[in-house]
C-alpha cells in the first residue's frame, strides 16, 4: 500500500518520515520529499490505478503491528481502510497541503460513513489475515498480501419514460384539391372547393333525403384531403343517392370519387326525366329499363375517368374509387328501388317490420381493407351489371348507403345495421358497447335537420377507425315506425 494510504498508530504524529513503508512511485511528495498526512476524520483512499485494477498491495511483515481492536477493514465501494479516531494522532499539515488535490466529494462522504457507521460488518483485522505467498516483484521482501477488488461502478438505471398520450392534429391539406394539369383538362373541377365536411338535405313527397361526409382523423392528422364523395339530386319521378370512396393508395382518388358520384347522379336524372309511357306502365319493362340505366350510369362514370386520365397524362388507376348507387323511382303505377355496388362500403334497408337487410355485397379481397374491384378498372363494367331491385317499396322505411368508414366500425354490417338504424330513430343516450365515445344526441332522422343530426353522429370514436366517413339516407317522412 502506498505510504500516503495508511499510517501506523505508534508512529510519531509530527514526523511523517519515521514511517518505513516504501513510497510508491505514484505518490508525489509535497514538501521536502515528505508526504502530507490526512486529517483523522478523512480516511485515505486507494489511488485509482490500484483500487480499480484489482492489484495486490504488499505491506512488509515487520510493519504489520496493528492489533484487532485497533483497526477494521470494511468493504464499501472504495475499499477504504480506516482507524479509530482516538488512536490516531493528527500530524500538522505540510506547508503546501492546501495546494494538494482535494478529496473528491464522493470519497469524503464515504469516509464519513465509515467513521459513523459502527454497525457495519467488519472483516478480520489485518493482523489476522492469512498471509499469501510472497511476491518477489515488490522489492523481494516477504510480506502480507492484501488484495483489493476493483471498484464496482453501479450503472445508473434511467427513470422509466412515460409516453405522452397520442394527440391528433387537424391540419389543412398541403396540396391543392385538383392539380393544375388535371384542372386544365376538366375546367369544371377548377371551381371545386376542398371541404373537410359536407352535408345535404331535401324534403320530397313522403320522403326525405339527407347525407353527410366528414374527413377522417387519419387525413386530418396527415394534412391530406378527404377522399370520400357524396352526391344527390331528385326530380318529381326519381331520387338518386351516390356514395364513393377514393382508394387511399391512388394519388387522384379524391377526384375520381367526386367525378364518379356526380356523373352517376347526372346520368340517372337525365335517363328518368321522361320514361316512355308504355315502359312506365309495364312493371317488368320498367324494371329492365331502370336496371339498364343504373348499369349504364356506372359505365359512364368509368368512361369519364378513363378519358380524364388519358387527357391529363395519368394512369386510369390513379383515379380509383368505389361506387354505391341507389335509384328510387316513383311512377304513376309502379315504384321501384334499384341499387348497385362496386367496391366496399354497404347499402342496407330498414323495413316497416324493423327488420334489416343488406343489398348486394362488398367487393372485398382476402384481407381486411382490401378491395377487389374499383372504378375505372375493367372489372367495374362487369360489376355494374349486378343491379339489385326492390319492388315492394311500400315495406321500406329507410335506405342507407355508407362508405367503409362506417362499414368497418360496424362489421359485420349484416348483423349490426340494426344498431345504426336504432340510433337514427331513437338517438344516442350512451356509446355502443365497443365504442370509445359517441356524442349524446336526439334521433338524427327525427330532428328538423336530418343532415345536421347525421353530421353529429359521424363524430363517434372507436379504436383504430380513423378513415373518412360518409352516410346517405332516404327515409319516410313522417316515420312509419317507432322503436
Amino acid at each position: 500500500m502506498p505510504a500516503a494510504s495508511i499510517r501506523r498508530p505508534d508512529a510519531p504524529a509530527g514526523n511523517p518520515s519515521s514511517s518505513s513503508t516504501p513510497t510508491s512511485a505514484s505518490t508525489a511528495p509535497t514538501a521536502a520529499g515528505s508526504t502530507p498526512a490526512l486529517p483523522p476524520d478523512r480516511p485515505a483512499k486507494l489511488p485509482p490505478n490500484i483500487a480499480e485494477s484489482g492489484a495486490t498491495v504488499f505491506i512488509p511483515r515487520e510493519e504489520v503491528k496493528l492489533q484487532p481492536p485497533t483497526i477494521a477493514v470494511t468493504v464499501p465501494a472504495s475499499a477504504v481502510v480506516s482507524a479509530p479516531a482516538d488512536k490516531v494522532k493528527a500530524a500538522p499539515p505540510a506547508a503546501d497541503t492546501a495546494k494538494a488535490d482535494p478529496v473528491p466529494k464522493a470519497d469524503a462522504r464515504l469516509g464519513t460513513a465509515v467513521a459513523e457507521r459502527s454497525g457495519d460488518t467488519a472483516l478480520p483485522s489485518c493482523g489476522a489475515e492469512s498471509p499469501t505467498a510472497p511476491d518477489r516483484s515488490a522489492g523481494g521482501e516477504s510480506g502480507v498480501a492484501l488484495r483489493f477488488p476493483p471498484q464496482s461502478k453501479t450503472p445508473t438505471t434511467p427513470a422509466p419514460t412515460v409516453p405522452k398520450p397520442a394527440t391528433w392534429k387537424n391540419l389543412p391539406a398541403r396540396e391543392p384539391w385538383c392539380p393544375p394539369a388535371i384542372a386544365a383538362q376538366a375546367p369544371a373541377l377548377k371551381h371545386i372547393a376542398a371541404a373537410d365536411a359536407v352535408a345535404f338535405e331535401r324534403v320530397l313527397p313522403g320522403w326525405r333525403a339527407a347525407g353527410a361526409s366528414r374527413r377522417g382523423r387519419m387525413h386530418a392528422n396527415g394534412g391530406t384531403h378527404r377522399e370520400d364523395a357524396l352526391a344527390f339530386d331528385a326530380h318529381d319521378r326519381a331520387t338518386v343517392l351516390c356514395v364513393s370512396d377514393g382508394a387511399g393508395s391512388c394519388p387522384h382518388s379524391r377526384i375520381g370519387s367526386h367525378i364518379a358520384a356526380h356523373r352517376v347522379v347526372e346520368f340517372l336524372l337525365a335517363a328518368t326525366a321522361s320514361v316512355d309511357p308504355a315502359i312506365a306502365a309495364d312493371a317488368a319493362k320498367l324494371k329492365d329499363f331502370l336496371s339498364a340505366q343504373v348499369t349504364e350510369a356506372a359505365v359512364a362514370a368509368t368512361d369519364a375517368l378513363v378519358e380524364l386520365a388519358k387527357k391529363s397524362g395519368c394512369a386510369p388507376k390513379d383515379f380509383r374509387c368505389t361506387l354505391l348507387t341507389a335509384l328510387h323511382y316513383r311512377g304513376e303505377k309502379h315504384e321501384l328501388l334499384l341499387t348497385n355496388q362496386i367496391g366496399d362500403g354497404a347499402i342496407c334497408l330498414l323495413r316497416a317490420d324493423k327488420s334489416t337487410a343488406r343489398l348486394g355485397a362488398s367487393d372485398s379481397g382476402t384481407h381486411s381493407g382490401e378491395v377487389s374491384c374499383f372504378v375505372p378498372d375493367d372489372c367495374a363494367r362487369e360489376k355494374a351489371k349486378r343491379v339489385e331491385v326492390v319492388t315492394d317499396v311500400a315495406g321500406v322505411e329507410c335506405v342507407l348507403l355508407c362508405s367503409d368508414g362506417i362499414e368497418d366500425p360496424f362489421y359485420p354490417l349484416e348483423k349490426k345495421a340494426a344498431a345504426i338504424f336504432r340510433q337514427f330513430y331513437t338517438g344516442v343516450d350512451q356509446p355502443l358497447p365497443d365504442f370509445k365515445a359517441q356524442l349524446l344526441q336526439l334521433a338524427p332522422l327525427l330532428q328538423e335537420s336530418a343532415a345536421w343530426g347525421l353530421a353529429q353522429w359521424l363524430e363517434f370514436e372507436k379504436r383504430g377507425e380513423n378513415d373518412d366517413r360518409t352516410v346517405a339516407v332516404l327515409h319516410r317522412l313522417p316515420p312509419q315506425i317507432s322503436f
